[in-house]
Order: structure tokens, then sequence, then C-alpha cells
């Protein structure tokens, strides 16, 4: 997965977290944003309930370590270890934490 650059004009990054979904058949962009919520919903209470536990963190970094790569490898299975990994912003705890890079299913479209 190739990274787009980012701004600190507003501050430090602290932590930047990679959010992996599997797209449904036949699904676009639009259709996803709808079952899972928009970016800034994904993964927190505002999300609708398929948003709060599909979604999940593969990789996590700090702002350095993003600004020192140009790629990463989604699905190699690599616990995702880092600090940033556990922050999480969902409250409802009726679903299991488990961020990693788990591993991709042939066939299957993923969006990040």
């Amino acid at each position: 997965m190739a990274l787009p650059a980012f701004s600190d004009r507003n501050g430090p990054i602290r932590c930047c977290q990679i959010i992996v979904i599997a797209m449904d058949e036949g699904e676009s962009l639009a259709d996803l944003e709808t079952r899972v919520g928009g970016p800034d919903v994904m993964l927190t209470d505002d999300a609708p309930d398929e948003g709060k536990t599909e979604p999940y963190v593969a990789v996590a970094l700090s702002g350095e370590e993003y600004k020192g790569m140009d790629e990463l490898q989604i699905g190699d299975e690599a616990p995702c270890d880092h600090e940033c990994c556990q922050q999480k912003e969902l409250t409802v705890d009726d679903h299991e934490w488990n961020p990693g890079n788990r591993e991709l299913r042939p066939g299957q479209m993923y969006t990040g």
C-alpha cells in the first residue's frame, strides 16, 4: 500500500492508524460509507453498527515512522504492537478490540 503524504502544519502527528475494511461484492465506496460510516466516525460510538465492529486497525505508526516510509505491506499477519494500536474512541465493549495486520482473503476487495 502506497502511503499518502501529510502535513504537520496544524501540529505534529502523534499516531497514524491504517484501518482496513473488507468490501461486499459490488459495493461502491459510497455504499461502504453508508454501511460502516465515514473515516471520521468509523470505530467510534457514532458509527453504524457494522462500523463499530468490521473495520480494523491493521498497522499503527508514529508520525515520524510514517514520514520515514513510502509503502507498507497489508495482510502480512504481523501483530500491531505499537502503542497507537490500542488507542480507540469506541466505548461500547460489546465486541473484541483486535488490531493486527490480518491475512487478506483471495478474491476479496478491501479499502483502507
